[in-house]
């Protein structure tokens, strides 16, 4: 099964769960798919996410090797002036129809039942990695600590670089990631 998001003017739309995938996704339980469908929508630009979840997407994408990070941080250094940075992170609550019987298990803070797509990007904008699927009432925070990146950061099978002096500078700093603070990197 395939996931399409459907974007108009950089906002996702008419995304509703599937009706079997209600109690299959907890917080810090992965599934295969999202178990999501696509409503009929405006003609509108449309990201695929392969089946398979965010772990095949994750390996197609996301550096897994020092040499690859540091290409990251050197777009990162180039572009907006900033060393050791190897992407920012942040969260997206895509709002969904609530699903039958759900109760407020998709119910978020903001008012609505949504879906969280927690991304990591490049320099250029660009995804790195992506996990997409977490129900709305879940942080940013609480998301990340669940994502497979997180655990390779905390387990050090991320492949990320050794701690590098700055540019210019004989100070050694670790590289790092950027993130609001909901994120307890």
């Amino acid at each position: 099964m395939a996931v399409f998001l459907a974007f108009e003017e950089g906002v996702p739309t008419s995304l509703s769960p599937h009706p079997t995938d209600f109690g299959q996704r907890r917080s810090g339980q992965k599934s295969e798919s999202s178990g999501l469908k696509i409503a009929p929508t405006q003609p509108s630009v449309v990201a695929h996410l392969p089946s398979g979840g965010e772990e095949k997407m994750a390996s197609q994408q996301t550096p897994s090797t020092p040499e690859e990070w540091n290409n990251v941080s050197n777009d990162f250094w180039r572009m907006w002036n900033f060393p050791n940075c190897l992407g920012a992170i942040d969260g997206k609550h895509i709002v969904i129809r609530q699903p039958p019987g759900s109760g407020s298990y998709f119910y978020n803070y903001k008012g609505t039942y949504s879906i969280i797509l927690m991304a990591i990007c490049d320099a250029n904008s660009n995804f790195i990695y992506v996990d997409f699927g977490v129900n709305g009432r879940v942080s940013d925070g609480g998301v990340w600590a669940n994502t497979s990146i997180s655990q390779r950061i905390i387990n050090h099978t991320a492949g990320l670089p050794e701690d590098t002096k700055l540019p210019g500078s004989d100070k050694t700093l670790p590289f790092v990631f950027l993130a609001d603070d909901a994120f307890p990197l």
